[in-house]
C-alpha cells in the first residue's frame, strides 16, 4: 500500500514568473528525492485569465 503524500500544488500562467516558480518548486522540493521517496504529490494547475464577454440590447 502506498504511503499517503502531502499535496504540493503549482499554480502557472503564460507568464515567465510562474514557469519560474515551477522551475523552483521542482527544483528545491523534487529534484533532492529518488521517485520512491518523494515526500510531496505534485499538482499543476494552468490558469488562464477570463474572456469578459459584453452583450448590449440593440434598439431602434
Amino acid at each position: 500500500m502506498e504511503k499517503e503524500r502531502s499535496v504540493f500544488i503549482v499554480g502557472i500562467d503564460e507568464s515567465k514568473q510562474s514557469f519560474h516558480a515551477l522551475e523552483w518548486a521542482l527544483d528545491s522540493f523534487f529534484a533532492p528525492f529518488s521517485q520512491e521517496t518523494l515526500p510531496y504529490k505534485l499538482v499543476i494547475l494552468h490558469v488562464r485569465p477570463v474572456v469578459s464577454s459584453y452583450v448590449g440590447m440593440a434598439g431602434p
